[in-house]
């Protein structure tokens, strides 16, 4: 992998309002998984934004790797492993953040819509299109050759 490849965002959303217990809720996750492991390019971060409409984004920021075309061939399976476990365990901690106080998220990668989390559950696009997608691509890369 060059030191210039690209790095996408992985952002996880509280919607459609968040409520101050889901935010603190997040807030106190973000740094906990700060500490918790060694990350890839560097640990979640806490996001609490307007745009300018005044729209309001809380959430988490997960820096990657990108794996988009020419990219994906150039990535070290070590690194495409490392994150994909970070991406789980990003959007298990949002899984236990909406069953502990009844939030929904929402999930971008590359700022295009990956999933939904909601009561505590994943969407069959993040569940099959994101996770197990990767997981598939990663199986059939480590093979028999």
């Amino acid at each position: 992998m060059r030191e210039d490849h690209p790095v996408d965002l992985l952002l996880v959303s509280l919607d459609p309002v968040p409520t101050d217990l889901a935010v603190t809720r997040l807030r106190c996750v973000v740094e906990g998984l700060t500490h918790s492991r060694s990350w890839v390019i560097g640990p979640p971060g806490f996001v609490d934004e307007l745009d300018a409409d005044g729209r309001r984004t809380v959430g988490l920021t997960l820096s990657l790797v990108t794996a988009l075309p020419p990219w994906r061939d150039e990535i070290d399976e070590t690194v495409d492993r490392a994150h994909l476990e970070e991406v789980k365990l990003v959007i298990d901690e949002a899984c236990r953040i909406s069953a502990e106080v009844s939030a929904s998220f929402t999930v971008y990668l590359a700022g295009v819509l990956v999933g939904q989390i909601d009561r505590g559950g994943r969407d069959s696009l993040l569940r099959i299109g994101l996770i197990g997608e990767w997981e598939r691509i990663l199986e059939a890369d480590s093979g028999p050759s």
